[in-house]
């Protein structure tokens, strides 16, 4: 990491949160990092990972850094995503917060799995139960 005066990249955001999930779409939102470097932040950064995919990809940047809240759009149904953000400065992008478990789209019909990581060593998962109503006729 490169030091200058006392000045570095910021810490890692804090307590990284799935706040909503559709067919397309997964919500994240975040505490500020408990140091800024030194300097104030500039943006956060959000990258994805698919599924079984071993490297990342930007998913974002949420330049309103007192927002601490992003969207990924455009999802696949039914799909496993992981999620990482990390906080900016003039010096660098800092520490990575990552989701411990991944967070799964909902599917059309059936069940789908959300992971609510309220900080990165504890984890709360629930099952969600879509049932869809059958009409037979006789």
């Amino acid at each position: 990491m490169f030091h200058w005066f006392g000045i570095d990249v910021p810490s890692e955001p804090r307590k990284l949160a799935v706040t909503s999930v559709s067919e397309k779409s997964i919500g994240l939102c975040w505490d500020q990092p408990e140091s800024d470097g030194g300097c104030d932040l500039t943006q956060y950064v959000v990258d994805m990972r698919k599924g079984t995919w071993l490297s990342w990809q930007r998913a974002g940047v949420s330049s309103l850094v007192d927002e601490r809240r992003y969207t990924a759009l455009a999802l696949t149904a039914g799909q496993q995503y992981m999620f990482r953000v990390a906080a900016v400065n003039h010096i660098g992008v800092g520490d990575w917060a990552e989701l411990t478990q991944s967070v799964t789209t909902k599917r059309a019909h059936g069940t789908s799995t959300v992971t609510h990581c309220y900080h990165r060593y504890y984890c709360t998962v629930v099952i969600i139960f879509v049932v869809h109503k059958m009409h037979i006729r006789t």
